[in-house]
């Protein structure tokens, strides 16, 4: 859609909309990234945590494929199809906090997640009804086959070499990098980036090795993912080739999900302040390739 200046001069101002991925009946992925966003300053009125339609359920079971298969019909006008349910719920939010087609709006999601979030931003493009579009999708280990979300739109594609549920999915689809059956288009356009997230190999006692990257569930529970992606998305750090080695956490005795911060995020004493320079016109200008300028890298994870 075709923006159209601010009325009344007013800024643009940025929001994220979150989504999590299949077994996440407690919302969980959403939460954990928006706590690292709250954590990093983000105020918690420029959040939203869209209700997880995704089964309990692997998506390659019947109901998690149908559930799968509709959040990939991006051509469905069926207002009970997934993806047009979300795209109303989120435009539904949008509007009762005064969201405009001006701001930036950040997708994040985890898992399918991702996928649901690359769907609906071609919904909001084509829709001239939609109150906002969404600018840039980050996808957090999702097992994107082909991208469907408009040229203009800035796709992140973080993954990591411990990914088993990744790497199992992308074998299942037939995962590529180009149009499938003449759908979609080329994953990578010059606007997207990649990230990659390596660990150590370990060495199991029949002799074997496997990768130690952040696992399917790390790429949003554990928050150096996330903040290591931002970073390199406010400028903090360039954008590089090589994949980004992150040592393993130490194992954690499991502990049951808190989700007491569904509605009222954790209180925070930066909560209140946003980061004044994060995406702004970054999105459309600086992360067309050729533009980055050389900046000194930051630590992982800071």
């Amino acid at each position: 859609m075709e923006r159209t200046g601010n009325p009344g001069g007013q800024s643009p101002k940025t929001y994220y909309v979150l989504h999590s991925g299949m077994n996440d009946p407690e919302n969980e992925a959403a939460l954990n990234i928006r706590k690292t966003l709250v954590e990093r300053g983000i105020k918690p009125e420029s959040i939203i945590v869209l209700d997880n339609v995704y089964p309990q359920d692997n998506w390659s079971r019947s109901e998690g494929r149908r559930i799968y298969n509709e959040s990939l019909n991006v051509n469905s006008n069926d207002p009970k199809h997934v993806l047009n349910r979300q795209t109303a719920q989120f435009s539904r939010k949008a509007r009762e906090r005064g969201i405009r087609r001006e701001d930036n709006v950040v997708g994040i999601g985890h898992s399918a997640g991702g996928v649901m979030l690359d769907g609906m931003a071609f919904k909001l493009e084509n829709d001239p009804n939609a109150p906002a579009d969404i600018d840039t999708v980050l996808s957090l280990g999702s097992p994107i086959r082909t991208k469907h979300s408009p040229e203009r739109v800035c796709n992140v594609y973080c993954h990591s070499n411990g990914d088993v549920a990744l790497s199992l999915a992308a074998h299942s689809m037939g995962t590529t990098r180009t149009p499938v059956n003449g759908e979609g288009r080329s994953l990578l356009d010059q606007n997207d980036r990649e990230v990659v997230f390596t660990g150590p190999e370990k060495k199991l006692d029949d002799g074997t090795t496997v990768p130690t990257g952040p696992s399917h569930s790390d790429m949003h529970s554990d928050p150096r993912v996330l903040r290591t992606v931002l970073n390199q998305m406010d400028g903090k750090a360039e954008f590089v080739p090589e994949p980004i080695f992150l040592e393993p956490k130490p194992m954690q005795a499991a502990r049951p999900v808190d989700v007491s911060d569904r509605d009222q995020p954790p209180s925070n004493g930066n909560a209140g302040e946003e980061k004044p320079s994060f995406l702004g016109g970054l999105m459309r200008a600086s992360f067309r390739q050729g533009d980055e300028k050389k900046k000194t890298p930051d630590t992982v994870g800071g």
